[in-house]
């Protein structure tokens, strides 16, 4: 877990302009008078209003991030209020928390720049992470019985050959 303390330096995300999380231009309205919902379809020369990232980082990765890490150091009680006081949704700190849980720095860091996308990376590492927990928490007799019931060339054609 040390490693993943390294993947941020400074805040993590900047200061805005004018203080409410939007740029200054964020307030603008190039509706015309119109109302109601503007669900049409995006020309290719319309681009969103508020970027996705910032400084190199995927924003909402960044919250997801910060709320996984302090959900896991017990600054929150849940992971609905990790994701409220950080800025996120629980969905995505749930993701995250997979992808911290199997210790996959090298795919937290692709997530938070954005060449990965997070929800994708966690369906993938979610059975990775349930062996590594299940393995980091058991004692020495739980993992002589897996080692029984599993097999030594089981455990060494799946587990050590590919890593060597």
């Amino acid at each position: 877990m040390a490693n993943l303390e390294s993947l941020f330096s400074g805040t993590p995300w900047p200061v805005n302009r004018d203080g409410n999380g939007h740029d200054d231009d964020d307030h603008d309205n190039d509706h015309d008078g119109a109302r109601g919902n503007r669900h049409a379809r995006r020309s290719a020369q319309h681009r969103r209003r508020r970027h996705q990232i910032r400084n190199g980082r995927r924003i909402a990765a960044v919250k997801a991030f910060e709320a996984a890490k302090g959900y896991l150091v017990g600054r929150f009680p849940t992971i609905q209020e990790a994701a409220l006081c950080c800025g996120s949704n629980h969905i995505y700190v749930a993701a995250m928390l997979v992808l911290v849980r199997a210790e996959a720095t090298e795919a937290i860091e692709k997530v938070l720049v954005g060449s990965l996308d997070l929800l994708v990376m966690a369906r993938k590492l979610k059975p990775a992470s349930l062996i590594i927990a299940a393995c980091r928490h058991a004692t020495a007799t739980d993992l002589e019985i897996s080692g029984r019931t599993l097999g030594s060339a089981m455990i060494w054609d799946t587990m050590v050959m590919p890593t060597l």
